[in-house]
C-alpha cells in the first residue's frame, strides 16, 4: 500500500466561527480589506434567522394584501393588490438567497457586512463611529449584533443578523471598540 499524499485540488477550508485558525480571510475579503487591517471574526448568517428578522412584517403584509384580493372582484386596483403581494409574499426567499451571500467582518478598523449577487452591497462602519453595541440573544446562544442606529428615517438599524455565538463576536466587537478609542485619545 502506497502512503502517497492525494493532489491538492486547490480547495480552501472553510471558515466558520468555532474555529479560531480559520478566520484567515478569504481572497474576495482581501479585496475589501486594507493592507494594515488584521481580520478578527469573520462568519456568515444562520439563513432562516437572517430571513425571519428581514422580511417577516413584509410577509405579514402580503397575507393581508393576499386576503384583500381574494375578497375583492376583479378590477384593475385588485390586480395590483394581487401584485404586490406576490411581491411581499416571496420576500422570504429574495432574503434567503442574500442571506446564503453575506459575509460578516469584523476588523481592528471596522465592521464589515458584505452581501454578495444580484444587487450587491457592502457596509463598512469604523469603529470610532460605533455609538452602541446591542446585543440580542436567544435560547441557542446565537442572535443579532447591532452596532449603528438607522442612517436615515426609514431605515434599519445596522449590524450583524443570525450569528452564532453572539455573545464571543460582541465581546471581540466590543474589546477593539473599546481599544480603538483608547488609542485615539488625546
Amino acid at each position: 500500500m502506497s502512503r502517497r499524499k492525494a493532489p491538492s485540488i486547490g480547495a480552501k477550508r472553510r471558515r466558520t466561527m468555532s474555529d479560531p485558525h480559520a478566520i484567515e480571510p478569504a481572497a474576495s475579503d482581501r479585496d475589501v480589506l486594507d493592507r494594515t487591517e488584521k481580520v478578527l471574526w469573520s462568519g456568515a448568517p444562520n439563513p432562516l434567522r437572517y430571513t425571519l428578522v428581514k422580511s417577516w412584517l413584509v410577509f405579514l403584509f402580503g397575507v393581508i394584501f393576499l386576503t384583500s384580493w381574494l375578497s375583492a372582484t376583479f378590477t384593475p386596483v385588485s390586480f395590483l393588490f394581487w401584485i404586490v403581494s406576490m411581491a411581499f409574499l416571496l420576500s422570504p426567499i429574495w432574503h434567503y438567497m442574500r442571506a446564503m451571500r453575506t459575509t460578516y467582518v469584523v476588523t481592528d478598523q471596522r465592521a464589515i457586512i458584505d452581501i454578495a449577487g444580484i444587487m450587491p452591497r457592502r457596509i463598512s462602519v469604523p469603529l470610532g463611529q460605533m455609538p452602541l453595541i446591542d446585543m440580542r440573544v436567544r435560547g441557542s446562544g446565537s442572535g443579532d449584533l447591532f452596532f449603528s442606529e438607522a442612517m436615515a428615517e426609514g431605515q434599519s438599524r445596522v449590524g450583524f443578523l443570525g450569528i452564532h455565538e453572539v455573545r464571543r463576536v460582541e465581546e471581540i466587537l466590543r474589546n477593539t471598540v473599546e481599544a480603538s478609542r483608547r488609542s485615539n485619545a488625546p
